[in-house]
């Protein structure tokens, strides 16, 4: 396969997959370089469709690649390996089509029916139930025999798509593709690299166990080791790197306040309200407060409205780490913007920031950049994609490609 052929699949299926761009020009490549590889650091990626390819194309974002995301476009490139020879027939395109659950099974290593589970869910999403969206869940075991049940005649049934409810019901499955039941999942108070909603699917995707969920969105949620692994997301599979992503926020300092803004950025994607977010430096904090960057009425320290005294009433001198994640939710999800100190505390909530005239990308963007100016600007749009900037710079990104 010639370079701008498999410029065209990289850019379809891995960009979106792992947040990343494409330099413009290709590097020249020997048969001595393996097929993917770190390139000079670890925040480009060089790989090729096979080992005595004259090129490699180079993948690069903003925050660092993980060793995790490197096996990932390693899957990826095996994957393509077999749908090469079908490059020239007419069914080349529907063999594209399949690829990324091919790649998400043979990255997650499911031995049971994953990559079955996640083409039937594609197909349901396209699909109404009375007039309704579905959503439904299933649990994938890696050792439990089934009841003698097939996986493979539940499909069919016409009750189905609405036996589980995609939050706390899921229909069990064990690894010889035979239903275990139904199980009700008991509520829980603290999950983590999840949305919040899907908490009680991650928690039951542990000791080997894979969870797949379709929303009422349309969307499809893969969970492993009790996390978030990967999200189709208008039409894009996403692969979520968290630990990474949480390094690359600063400020703050703390890896708990970091991580409770992480969180809050996947529940306020997940729930597709949008929503924007900063954290001021504390070097930064009284030139902040002196350019008037959001009005004093919306300034919780100075309480000069009805608004900024309620939600110090209702906060307090708690960090963001230590509020309920459903309040930080609601909070993201008011027409403005949540400003925190470099310890987390609520400096506004609501706030309508004051930007530059002629500034492009939406009111989210730029308020984003302009607080990123102060320190950290965060940016979560109603379709789910989450931009982080310091300085005016992307610093990270969460789901969709870059560029």
């Amino acid at each position: 396969m010639g370079e701008a052929s498999f410029r065209q699949v990289v850019t379809r299926l891995l960009l979106p997959m792992l947040g990343a761009s494409l330099e413009d020009a290709a590097a020249p490549s020997s048969s001595a370089e393996k097929e993917v590889a770190w390139v000079t650091n670890q925040q480009k990626i060089g790989i090729k469709p096979r080992r005595d390819a004259d090129f490699r194309l180079i993948l690069s974002r903003s925050q660092p690649f993980t060793k995790d995301e490197k096996r990932l476009a390693a899957a990826f490139q095996s994957e393509f390996k077999g749908v090469q020879d079908q490059s020239e027939k007419h069914y080349f395109e529907s063999l594209l089509e399949s690829l990324p659950r091919w790649i998400i099974s043979t990255y997650i290593d499911s031995k049971g029916s994953l990559r079955t589970v996640l083409e039937r869910l594609e197909g349901w999403a396209a699909r109404t139930y009375e007039g309704g969206r579905i959503s439904a869940a299933i649990l994938l075991r890696p050792d439990d025999a089934g009841s003698g049940i097939p996986l493979a005649e539940y499909w069919e049934q016409a009750f189905a798509p609405v036996l589980t409810n995609g939050y706390d019901t899921i229909v069990e499955v064990g690894a010889d593709s035979e239903i275990l039941g139904v199980k009700s999942l008991k509520p829980i108070d603290q999950v983590q690299y999840c949305p919040f909603r899907f908490g009680q699917i991650a928690r039951a995707a542990d000791d080997g166990s894979v969870a797949v969920v379709l929303n009422y969105h349309g969307e499809i949620l893969v969970f492993a080791e009790r996390a978030l692994r990967f999200a189709k997301r208008d039409g894009r599979w996403i692969h979520y790197g968290h630990d990474q992503i949480i390094k690359s926020i600063s400020p703050p300092g703390p890896t708990e306040l970091k991580r409770a803004i992480y969180e809050s950025c996947l529940d306020v994607s997940f729930s597709r309200s949008g929503g924007c977010l900063s954290v001021i430096a504390a070097k930064s904090v009284g030139k902040f407060k002196k350019d008037k960057v959001v009005a004093d009425e919306d300034r919780i320290d100075l309480g000069q409205s009805y608004k900024a005294r309620m939600f110090k009433g209702i906060v307090g001198k708690r960090s963001f780490a230590e509020i309920d994640r459903r309040l930080r939710q609601e909070l993201l999800g008011l027409d403005g913007a949540v400003v925190l100190t470099h310890d987390g505390i609520l400096l506004a909530a609501g706030a309508i920031v004051q930007v530059p005239g002629g500034s492009t990308g939406g009111g989210r963007l730029a308020a984003a950049k302009r607080l990123s100016q102060y320190g950290l600007g965060v940016k979560i749009s109603e379709d789910g994609p989450v931009q982080g900037f310091s300085r005016g710079e992307e610093r990270f990104r969460i789901s969709g490609p870059s560029g």
